[in-house]
């Protein structure tokens, strides 16, 4: 069996065993931090992103929700 031209040229094997062991290192690297590093959870984040054409029926669902959309603190802060 004949090899093909791609195989028999000795620089794309060692581009390609050069790529298998670069990505190899940076897969271990980023395993290795994420096993290191520590998470901080917080537990007071309530952000619940709401679309702008968000319906009033939408509003009822939500309960972290204002009654209406002019009790917003943002709002508040301009008004005063």
């Amino acid at each position: 069996m004949k090899n093909s031209p791609s195989v028999s040229n000795p620089m794309v094997v060692i581009l390609f065993v050069f790529l298998i062991i670069a990505h190899s290192i940076i897969g271990l690297f980023g395993l290795y931090r994420m096993k290191v590093r520590s998470t901080v959870e917080n537990p007071d984040s309530t952000f619940t992103p709401i679309p702008a054409t968000i319906t009033p029926a939408g509003l009822e669902l939500d309960p972290d929700a204002p009654a209406t959309l002019d009790e917003t603190q943002v709002n508040e802060i301009a008004k005063t």
